[in-house]
């Protein structure tokens, strides 16, 4: 647990600051990470102590009080008294110090200054703690802390510096005191990206020490408190009428309150209705009363004075106005949008990003923009419904601001700049983890990019390769372009957050440094950007093969080119192509609020919440990224690493973070791809479908996913009926079984131990119900009788029907969640041998009747069970391609290397030993299964789509990785004729290839 100690001068007073102060302290003590003490140069109140019953207080006692007569002489002592300053540096320092006397905001604590045994015990202090924290710009404890040799300093800055500069004169003349200071801390903090960039325009050396926290809120609280009633007004105005409410410390200089008063003149004398409440106390309190008297605004302008609930002030207005002259960030413009109270406000600092989005009106920051502005929404009444109906949706972040204030606890520099160089279009961020074979190639294709305003920063994450000198070689080749950064290995998406506080550009990229892009991919996107106003631009990939080199062109799952419905985009969020951050170009000011997660497969854990946040997306539809698939050592190449498995951490993420206005479309999405993982990773099958039943809220009943379902999408894995625990087989013939047939059964035992085994014979089946059947029978026929039982069995029972020469390897629990399943037998047919249905389903009855209207049985003309099948199942939406696919009424049709034969890679569930007692032309069973090894090796070949553009969303790729097994097996003719025929295909041009692949068939 790390100590941390504040240093808050004043405790009783209880500014904006200080409450956002106290909101964090509070978040702090919640994680249990933290042991936290408050020193003081004042008495804790016995309310803040029961607040913080945790909380160690010191009172500093040691500080002497003196007055504004007092300071100023013992300044222009301890100036003169110098012997090292000259004459003119004497007068400068001391005309800075009345100044700051006179501008100063915050006058208890400049009172303060510390005697030598108050440093003592200051310096005592420091020296107890981790972290020590100075909330406030301006506090009478900066300047100790900052000379101080604690293990990390924070200092917080709550002010827009820029717009102070040009208020206070002295400002000019004390910033080089501010840079000493300031550049002793380890962390500077600013409550909004704009003060960050107000004090970076006179501190640009100390740009790598700042980072951007909004103040965290307390939603709860306002919300009750909003909900109280307000004390009636003393109104004489009847009908009708506006309230606007303004929530501010009386300060004319920064609130702008005198110029508010001007307007509320303006409007006045134009016979606007309108009661205008001033809610706050301050320095200028007296001088704006007297003001406001004399515009004779007594009929329209109250003053409520300081109160402990503004926010039942707030809720019955129809309007929160605060017009300053400069704000850091005030949280009264947050609490009123939390309300739902619309705003209008002065367009300066933190308040453009507060109101970003068309959360409120913003108005120039003068008096006439101000009046015009307002008049505006007074006249037009809708205007102002518009905001309140669209701050029903509006979303406070508590969560990520929490985040940030985690990472600026622990982290040694800040995380995340948003500063934007106005030249600067595009930062390319490149995380590098030992990619010493590929960084070269991903490199040169960066620094070729046809638009000029880019930078590209490279992040060695803990490199042991030769990277950091390729790294080197290239900042030094490029020194305009190439920025170079190390770090201790935390990942990719820590080594692209680490890359985020140093970009530039308007757009950020990222780009993984084992693959490369076209040239024009930047310029492209960026152009599509800007024209569109797009928050994000994504464009289609080149898949290319690492070992053989092939490349095809894979498309994102989106129909054309354009702006994408939000619904569309964030329902196919997860499909490949889409879910990458690879394929996208940024608004910079995006990873405000988003960042990217630690661990494995941080881009499903983050882009469908984006997607679901962001109003415009982009579709490029063109291939500019070329991925780099099948290499060896990544983690996509890898079906079983344990690593697999985070995808499922990533998907409760998205589930947890989305935004609710599209959790419909989130959690379908998830549920799109949970299913296709359940598809692709056999093994994983139990760990997703109990992923998918504890979250089983989010997808039942969603229409989305019931569409899915029922359109043959995806299967139905949260359904509460299942495919019965019940193994059928049929042995008719009284014969006896083989070694072959006990070993089969045998394995079923073993691996299926929970269900039953039904064997049908004569015995429990009437061979005369059909005379398809009875003449079978007489033929003794046996594989021909079975055809008719099984199905019969599965219709009335449900189960699982399993031929006696299927040998099961692994459980069959994960096809229990389908209406009925079925495997490809070439690519073309489906087989028999294995077959699961729950009772009463419509494709089982629909082969049945097929063999009831049968008259008489014909071994010749007859069909085979696998035409039957297939026929019926071409009825549902089959696909005759070998591969897996989900039809209509949640059927799946399973590929050869799953349900019918073993060809060692992995995948196989139960194999069809192919025994081959049906076979009426007298093959052996090892010719047969050569059959379909060859049907599944050259079928792909022989059907290849010359475009080389596939549906990467539908594709299984077979295994390749097997052809040595198979030629070892069942001969090298056939085999390597259509492995001769690809190899030719890839290297001749089209044309020849065409023309003697005619010669060749001939």
């Amino acid at each position: 647990m790390k100590k941390l100690l504040y240093f808050i001068d004043d405790l009783n007073y209880m500014g904006g600051a200080h409450i956002a102060t106290y909101n964090q302290i509070e978040y702090l003590l919640s994680t249990r990470k933290y042991q936290i003490s408050i020193a003081s140069a004042s008495s804790p109140s016995e309310l803040l102590k029961k607040k913080f019953p945790e909380i160690q207080f010191f009172h500093v006692k040691d500080f002497e009080s003196k007055n504004e007569i007092q300071l100023l002489f013992l300044k222009f002592q301890q100036i003169f008294s110098n012997p090292t300053f000259t004459i003119k540096k004497r007068l400068k320092k001391f005309i800075t110090s009345i100044y700051s006397k006179l501008y100063d905001h915050n006058k208890t604590s400049s009172n303060l200054i510390s005697t030598a045994k108050c440093k003592q015990e200051v310096l005592s202090l420091i020296g107890m703690y981790d972290i020590v924290c100075v909330p406030f710009e301006n506090s009478c404890f900066r300047d100790l802390i900052a000379e101080s040799k604690c293990n990390r300093k924070i200092q917080w800055i709550h002010i827009d510096y820029i717009t102070w500069k040009n208020t206070n004169a002295a400002t000019k003349l004390i910033s080089k005191d501010d840079y000493i200071r300031y550049q002793q801390f380890n962390q500077i903090v600013f409550v909004s990206f704009a003060a960050r960039r107000g004090f970076l325009s006179l501190f640009p050396d100390l740009q790598n020490k700042c980072a951007v926290c909004y103040n965290l809120m307390d939603i709860n609280r306002i919300k009750m408190l909003a909900n109280q009633p307000i004390p009636k007004l003393d109104s004489k105005k009847g009908g009708k009428i506006n309230r606007l409410v303004t929530v501010a410390r009386l300060e004319d200089i920064q609130k702008g309150i005198k110029r508010t008063l001007n307007v509320a003149k303006r409007l006045l004398d134009e016979g606007f209705a309108f009661e205008w409440l001033i809610i706050g106390d301050g320095p200028d309190e007296k001088m704006l009363k007297r003001y406001a008297s004399d515009l004779k605004l007594e009929s329209c302008v109250f003053w409520i004075g300081h109160t402990d609930n503004p926010f039942a002030y707030i809720k019955q207005a129809d309007l929160f106005a605060l017009f300053s002259y400069y704000e850091g960030i005030p949280n009264t413009i947050f609490e009123s949008l939390i309300i739902g109270t619309p705003v209008i406000a002065t367009g300066i600092s933190g308040i453009k990003e507060q109101l970003e989005g068309g959360w409120g009106y913003i108005v120039e920051n003068d008096t006439e923009s101000i009046y015009l502005g307002l008049s505006d929404l007074l006249r037009n009444p809708q205007k102002i419904a518009q905001i309140r109906q669209k701050l029903k949706d509006y979303q406070y972040d508590n969560e990520s601001i929490q985040k940030e204030l985690d990472i600026i606890m622990h982290y040694q520099n800040g995380y995340y700049n948003g500063v934007v160089e106005e030249n600067m279009k595009v930062s390319i961020i490149v995380p590098v983890y030992n990619v010493e074979k590929y960084l070269e190639k991903c490199l040169d294709s960066l620094i070729a990019q046809t638009i000029d305003e880019m930078e590209i920063i490279v992040v060695n994450d803990g490199s042991t390769d030769s990277s950091q000198k390729i790294i080197d070689y290239y900042q030094k080749l490029y020194p305009n372009k190439v920025r170079g950064f190390s770090k201790k290995n935390g990942g990719l998406g820590d080594a692209r957050n680490y890359g985020l506080q140093y970009a530039k550009g308007r757009y950020v990229s990222f780009i993984d440094s084992d693959d490369w892009v076209t040239p024009e991919m930047m310029q492209h996107m960026y152009q599509k950007g800007v024209e569109n106003n797009a928050s994000i631009v994504l464009c289609d990939i080149y898949g290319v093969d690492d070992q053989t080199n092939h490349t095809i062109v894979e498309r994102a799952p989106f129909d054309k080119e354009g702006i994408l419905d939000r619904k569309q985009a964030v329902l196919l969020s997860t499909r490949p192509v889409a879910v990458s951050a690879c394929t996208k170009l940024f608004k910079q000011d995006i990873f405000k609020r988003f960042q990217f997660p630690l661990g494995w497969y941080e881009d499903l854990a983050i882009m469908t919440t984006i997607f679901s946040y962001i109003e415009r997306i982009y579709y490029l539809r063109e291939p500019h990224y070329y991925y780099r698939w099948n290499r060896v050592g990544s983690i996509q190449s890898q079906k079983s690493s344990p690593k697999t498995l985070e995808i499922l951490n990533s998907q409760q993420r998205v589930l947890n973070t989305c935004n609710p206005e599209f959790a419909l479309e989130a959690n379908y999405a998830i549920y799109d791809h949970s299913a296709r993982m359940y598809a692709s990773f056999p093994v994983y099958r139990a760990q997703i479908l109990t992923f998918i039943e504890q979250n089983i809220c989010c997808f039942e009943g969603n229409p989305h996913v019931e569409w899915a379902i029922e359109n043959g999408i995806h299967p139905r894995l949260f359904s509460k009926e299942k495919i019965p625990k019940k193994i059928h087989y049929c042995w008719f013939g009284k014969g006896e079984k083989g070694k072959v047939v006990l070993d089969c059964i045998e394995s079923w035992k073993k691996i299926l131990s929970d269900y039953e085994i039904v064997e049908w014979n004569e015995s429990n089946c009437d061979i005369q119900e059909t005379p398809y059947v009875a003449e079978a029978y007489q033929q003794k026929k046996w594989a021909y009788v079975s055809d008719y039982f099984r199905f019969k069995a599965l219709y009335e029972y449900g189960g699982i029907y399993l031929d006696t020469d299927v040998m099961v390897y692994s459980t069959l629990d994960s096809m229990l969640f389908y209406d009925a399943f079925f495997a490809f037998e070439t690519y073309m047919y489906v087989h028999g041998g294995i077959i699961g249905a729950k009772p009463k389903r419509p494709i089982i009855q629909s082969i049945l009747e097929g063999y009831r209207k049968e008259q008489y049985f014909n071994v010749e003309k007859h069909l085979t069970v696998c035409h039957r099948i297939t026929e019926s199942l071409l009825s549902y939406g089959l696909y005759q391609n070998g591969k897996l696919q989900i039809i209509k009424h949640n059927i799946a049709i399973f590929p050869a290397n799953i349900l019918t034969v073993d060809f060692s890679d992995g995948e196989c569930i139960a194999e069809h030993l192919y025994n081959a007692s049906w076979l009426h032309n007298k093959r052996d069973n090892k010719s047969f299964k050569y059959e379909v090894m060859k049907h599944y090796f050259t079928y792909p070949l022989m059907h290849a789509n010359q475009s080389n553009i596939v549906d990467v969303h539908a594709a299984v790729l077979p295994p390749y990785q097997m052809v040595d097994k198979t030629i070892d097996t069942y001969g090298i003719k056939i085999v390597m004729r259509q492995l001769l025929k690809a190899v030719i295909q890839r290297i001749l041009p089209t044309r020849i290839y065409q023309v003697l692949t005619r010669y060749i068939h001939r």
